[in-house]
């Protein structure tokens, strides 16, 4: 069995299914976009660690490999074991690299590696670090949850918002149709004579002029015959 809907419902669906699509679409950008922000937040501190690197070698230092808890080397051979093993040797500079390592059941929390190749004064950086849910500030968690509650409440407010103003829409639609049916089946010879009311649209307005323009052409060739 076909499902017929009816015009006005086929709207309001309609409606509501373009605002919820783009309100999806706004959310999950501005997801992806907040982790890009975090993305270039580590990218800066590696480019950090890797000046630091550069003038500790300047000052002397035994080891300035280590700054920070990331690991900068001149080569890739140079290296953790862990990140030779997550990454290949990174083509391009600037470009931030990850990769993460899921938890095992009754073992520590998974754990993200970064890793960035960097050219500074003219010299090449490899610059790595791996994260766990303990490196990571209270701070970053809690505004990750702050920003995530602010998108489900405001997905949720813009889609009744929008269903909102369909039903309204609707609402105000349907009464000048449903006015035009009703007068239309209460047309009788006597009543085509008369002007049809408003119907508060123009094409309303003109439909009720063809409707009774035919019904009176019809009406006035029963009446000769």
């Amino acid at each position: 069995m076909k499902l017929k809907l009816s015009l006005k419902l086929w709207i309001a669906l309609s409606f509501l299914i373009l605002g919820i699509t783009i309100v999806t679409g706004y959310s999950m950008l501005s997801i992806h976009f907040f982790f890009r922000g975090m993305d270039s937040i580590i990218s800066v501190n590696m480019e950090n660690a890797a000046e630091d690197y550069l003038n500790g070698i300047k000052e002397g230092k035994t080891n300035p490999g280590n700054v920070d808890n990331y690991t900068v080397t001149q080569t890739w051979e140079a290296q953790t074991e862990q990140i030779k093993t997550y990454f290949k040797e990174p083509k391009r500079f600037g470009v931030l690299h990850k990769q993460r390592k899921q938890a095992e059941p009754g073992k520590r929390p998974h754990v993200m590696y970064f890793l960035i190749k960097l050219k500074v004064e003219g010299q090449t950086y490899f610059v790595s670090r791996a994260f766990t849910r303990a490196d990571a500030s209270p701070l970053v968690g809690q505004n990750a949850r702050q920003s995530r509650q602010f998108i489900i409440s405001l997905s949720m407010g813009i889609t009744l918002l929008l269903a909102l103003v369909t039903w309204l829409l609707m609402k105000r639609l349907s009464q000048p149709v449903s006015k035009l049916t009703k007068w239309t089946h209460e047309l009788r010879p006597e009543t085509l004579k008369q002007s049809p009311p408003d119907f508060a649209y123009p094409e309303l307005n003109e439909m009720a002029e063809l409707i009774k323009g035919s019904l009176s052409s019809v009406n006035e060739s029963m009446e000769r015959e």
